[in-house]
């Protein structure tokens, strides 16, 4: 049975506004009890570890976005979502890549001598997610402990709370706070333990040193600045639909006002044209509803997609339209097949290190879901803390009996060189489409 192999060889020089996190959150310092819990291991008992992806137990709103599961990091940082592949011990609230986290003690910790629990109790929608650090060496090769709790609320509050210490830190140099997408400054909360404490969302402080004290608690309290204020969170589906098709994008929709609401309309978009429309339903304060929009596009080619949220009297029409979602319509008779699932962060197939970069890699028939055609282009998702100004590409294809590539690479003479040309890399989340000039 043949093979499909794919080879890129990439020659790039790399050259690497909004409101901000305080249009979310607001920032509070306070003193309470240090509860002990009992729950789930996470199972990062070790040094430099990062947990499976954990269920949260509701959807937990984020800004504008929504969060259902979390990644636990050994150095005293959870990540939101499953974007995060690495512990990251190396601390920086202020990054584009490392986002979005909440960290209620950031730096180079070890938990080979301590555990991490998580545990869902009270009942919607005020249920609480509670994080624990139960004996946290601060830094990884001290032998003094720490114990520290998040809590993630339904209402979107997050909590930093401090429990007992044996001693002092050893080389402390740590973050204590949180970020939200896009990252970068204005994006993020730092603190800086004191009496009081403070919160900066321009200078991350990544060197604090000081225990915040048994009994300590650092609030992120959701903003809830207006009676009425939808937002349109996200808009999702396929992203290479065919022409003449019908297809499901859904829009997620998110009370952000004091006000129920019940008299809205949620649309579609294609650039600035509408698609698609229907009504809304009741939302209550504080939830999240989804609605479901078809559309059969006529016309092939790129195009971006919008949510938008119309209400009579939305107060703060800033969030009243999605980020956008990039597609691409295929010709009638194209078909797209996807291969993985794209929750995994890897330098590959694009390497932006270094100046140059080769990569090669089989898709086998059962991934491909098809015995003939031709293949008129390739789609690759990234996730880019800067743009290359130079993206010199060169795409080969081909077919092969060999199972895999353990006794060597195909070399490219035994191939077609199906792309050379200039590919655009854009920074962020994107769908970055290539279209073969050769097939």
């Amino acid at each position: 049975m043949k093979r499909l192999s794919l080879l890129l060889v990439m020659i790039i020089t790399v050259c690497l506004a909004f409101a901000g996190i305080d249009e979310y959150y607001t920032f509070n310092a306070t003193t309470g009890t240090y509860t002990p819990i009992t729950g789930t291991d996470a199972s990062i008992s070790s040094d430099d570890a990062i947990s499976a992806a954990i269920p949260i137990g509701f959807t937990f709103p984020y800004g504008d976005n929504i969060y259902n599961e979390v990644k636990i990091s050994s150095n005293g940082w959870i990540g939101l979502g499953t974007s995060q592949t690495s512990s990251n011990l190396t601390n920086n609230l202020a990054s584009t890549t490392i986002v979005p986290v909440v960290a209620p003690l950031w730096d180079d910790c070890n938990l080979n001598s301590g555990s991490c629990q998580y545990l869902l109790s009270g009942t919607a929608p005020n249920r609480i997610f509670t994080i624990q650090y139960s004996n946290l060496k601060w830094n990884w090769s001290s032998s003094i402990y720490f114990n520290l709790q998040a809590r993630l609320y339904e209402s979107g509050k997050i909590d930093f709370v401090y429990g007992s210490s044996t001693g002092n830190p050893a080389s402390p140099s740590a973050s204590i706070g949180i970020n939200m997408l896009p990252g970068g400054s204005g994006w993020f909360y730092s603190v800086t333990p004191g009496t009081p404490a403070t919160a900066s969302t321009t200078i991350e402080n990544s060197a604090v040193a000081v225990w915040p004290g048994e009994g300590t608690i650092y609030e992120f309290n959701p903003v809830v600045a207006v009676p009425n204020d939808l937002a349109a969170l996200s808009v999702t589906g396929n992203t290479t639909p065919t022409a003449g098709q019908s297809y499901d994008y859904i829009v997620t929709v998110r009370n952000r006002g004091t006000n129920p609401q019940s008299t809205y309309q949620v649309k579609l978009l294609l650039g600035t044209q509408e698609i698609g429309s229907v009504n809304g339903t009741a939302i209550q304060p504080g939830a999240i509803l989804t609605y479901t929009i078809p559309w059969t596009p006529s016309t092939a080619g790129p195009g971006v997609l919008y949510g938008k949220i119309v209400l009579t009297g939305d107060q703060n029409p800033n969030n009243d339209q999605t980020p956008p979602l990039s597609i691409t319509v295929l010709p009638q008779g194209v078909q797209t097949v996807t291969i993985g699932t794209g929750d995994e962060t890897a330098r590959v197939p694009m390497d932006f290190w270094y100046k140059n970069s080769l990569y090669e890699c089989l898709y086998y028939p059962d991934e491909l879901g098809f015995v003939s055609g031709t293949i008129t282009s390739l789609a690759f998702y990234n996730n880019f803390d800067g743009a290359p100004s130079n993206g010199a590409t060169k795409i080969w294809l081909g077919s092969t009996n060999q199972a895999d590539l353990s006794s060597g690479w195909i070399p490219s003479t035994q191939l077609t060189l199906v792309f050379d040309g200039i590919v655009t890399y854009p920074a962020g989340t994107n769908t970055i489409t290539i279209p073969l000039q050769t097939y």
